[in-house]
């Protein structure tokens, strides 16, 4: 991908953190980790918890490891893919804050309750970056071991049940302009939206690089949210192609234990979040 600011001195600059280095990294083929059958134990020689790891070949930058990786999440049949990719955004944002304070200190990233935002936010639109942060914003939000996942919609806010419990919450957010996407990545991951084409279900998690057919409709069945971890040029059939890696949140067993290459084309409306603090609950 054609983009001014490089990261590779800053993937070695803060490598006491990353599982491995992209200079370290074996070239596999996304093809060759998909013919293996899932799920399994290792997949060429990756765990199955990567966190990222798997998809790295031909990757200018990327955000890799569990010390910026929340664990892969299912958000099952629920449409609740911009609560996933927000709260992955928020807690990897709070995990690079903690270590750019404290250049020894590397934190592991905090889960976040996507089960309170699906239980206490109204959606009235659909997918909605801005109702997902106004609730962060105002309210906070608690830790996933706190109000953990239930891949329900019950309608029932049980924040009361955990007054006192500390929150996270974010002071605002922003949205990315195409020129400095690339810039931003190098420093944080983002959360980025995407038509919602039937055929990333399926071949989202076996092609190399996946695009649209070009007989889908772009937002025909509504839009999709993922965390962008990083973005590279590929070569294939004959073209370099640029690409984004992103996270989604359909479980380990779809795509490279979660996470896919996308082209670049495909995702708009990039957000990072603002400033992270860790406050005790507001709402008691």
């Amino acid at each position: 991908m054609d983009c001014d600011l490089i990261s590779m001195a800053f993937l070695e600059k803060w490598s006491c953190c990353y599982h491995l280095r992209l200079t370290d990294l074996p070239g596999v083929r996304s093809t060759e980790l998909c013919s293996i059958p899932q799920p399994v134990s290792f997949m060429a020689g990756f765990a199955v918890e990567d966190y990222g790891l798997a998809v790295l070949s031909g990757a200018t930058s990327c955000h890799f490891g569990d010390w910026v990786m929340t664990p892969m999440g299912n958000q099952r049949y629920l449409r609740g893919c911009g609560v996933f990719a927000v709260l992955d955004a928020i807690s990897a944002k709070f995990a690079i804050q903690k270590l750019l304070a404290n250049q020894r200190y590397c934190a592991l990233p905090i889960p976040l309750s996507k089960q309170e935002l699906l239980d206490c936010i109204v959606f009235t639109d659909g997918l909605s970056y801005r109702l997902i942060y106004g609730y962060v914003m105002e309210h906070g939000v608690h830790r996933e071991v706190v109000y953990p996942y239930e891949g329900l919609f019950n309608g029932n806010c049980r924040c009361s049940d955990y007054a006192g419990e500390p929150k996270i919450r974010v002071h605002g957010f922003s949205r990315i302009s195409i020129p400095d996407i690339c810039s931003m990545l190098t420093r944080y991951p983002l959360t980025a939206t995407m038509p919602f084409y039937r055929s990333f279900v399926e071949r989202g998690r076996s092609e190399d690089l996946y695009e649209s057919h070009p007989n889908e409709v772009a937002g025909q069945v509504g839009r999709h949210a993922v965390l962008v971890i990083g973005f590279g040029t590929r070569y294939v059939d004959g073209v370099d192609r640029d690409f984004f890696i992103v996270k989604n949140g359909w479980g380990l067993e779809w795509g490279l234990n979660g996470y896919t290459r996308v082209a670049a084309e495909v995702l708009s409306e990039f957000t990072l979040p603002g400033v992270v603090m860790d406050e005790v609950d507001a709402d008691k």
